[in-house]
């Protein structure tokens, strides 16, 4: 957990989608103090997986996502299903920002 004087401390970041370049800004908001609750799909983010070498069994031991997820909270939720959504709905309304990489008009719907 951040110090209480940190930027960010107090904000509350939702992150949904996958790849790198979203993960690192969450990683940052995390580094300056926000609390990122990271929002995986049921099979987890993809970059699990992603070992040196090629794909790994363990996916608490990828150096890729220990790398950008570190600092953060995580929670998994199924976004194709109605249960799913009024979740990220419910998380999502106790947020100060959301950032996400999702398809143009996937959050809309």
């Amino acid at each position: 957990e951040a110090p209480p004087d940190s930027i960010l401390s107090g904000i509350t970041v939702i992150e949904v989608g996958a790849g790198e370049a979203l993960a690192y800004c969450g990683r940052l908001l995390a580094d300056a103090g926000a609390r990122v609750i990271k929002i995986e799909p049921p099979e987890g983010d993809p970059a699990r997986r992603d070992g040196p070498r090629g794909s790994i069994d363990d996916p608490e031991r990828s150096p890729l996502f220990l790398h950008l997820n570190t600092g953060k909270q995580s929670a998994v939720l199924d976004l194709d299903t109605p249960g799913g959504v009024a979740q990220l709905r419910n998380i999502a309304a106790r947020a100060d920002v959301m950032i996400e990489s999702l398809a143009p008009g996937v959050l809309a719907r």
